[in-house]
């Protein structure tokens, strides 16, 4: 890992499947030993379900549908030091920070391969830390809970791009724990 600040992202899932809020510590240098990062559970009585993200990727190419693969990433409107920045928030349901997603044919627009998603995300605002040596204390954001999906197909093997658009965000959408929001189409073309 190059020399620098990172910013570390943890979220969670107990067993029960509540949801714990993000926690995203800034400032982190390689080779640090950051400790403890606490996690806290979504609030309430009968919706401490996640937030499911929904939607649709589709591919296609200039001679009609083309299957590929794109990764999603779940980003959340936060806070940093007084600015408005998306961090991408871990999948937890799913055991990953990013899920892959295969376009296929099915009940797609004509010339495209498609696939629809779902993705579990925390549907509160995540606590923001600046990383200290001597403890990190986090603030957890406050007003609407604001997500977006980005999309990037995965390059060839040779690191070229498979299709015209190296990256679809879409629209942000207003969330609340225990319910479903749809993100829209995220449309690739000029696949290969």
């Amino acid at each position: 890992m190059p020399n620098g600040s990172y910013d570390l992202v943890v979220a969670a899932v107990n067993g029960a499947g509540v949801f714990y809020a993000a926690t995203l510590t800034t400032g982190v240098q390689n080779s640090t030993a950051v400790g403890k990062i606490p996690v806290t559970p979504e609030p309430g009585t009968n919706s401490t379900g996640p937030a499911l993200l929904t939607g649709t990727v589709q591919t296609g190419g200039s001679s009609g549908a083309v299957s590929e693969v794109v990764t999603l990433s779940a980003l959340q409107t936060v806070s940093i030091n007084g600015s408005a920045v998306q961090a991408t928030i871990p999948l937890v349901q799913q055991s990953v920070a990013t899920a892959n997603v295969t376009s296929i044919s099915g009940s797609c627009q004509t010339g495209f391969d498609c696939v629809d998603f779902t993705l579990a995300v925390p549907g509160v605002n995540a606590f923001v830390g600046t990383f200290s040596g001597s403890g990190s204390q986090y603030t957890q954001g406050n007003g609407a809970v604001t997500y977006q999906v980005d999309g990037q197909p995965v390059n060839h093997a040779d690191g070229t791009p498979v299709c015209g658009q190296s990256d679809a965000v879409s629209s942000s959408v207003i969330v609340t724990t225990g319910n479903s929001f749809s993100t829209g189409l995220l449309s690739f073309t000029n696949c290969s």
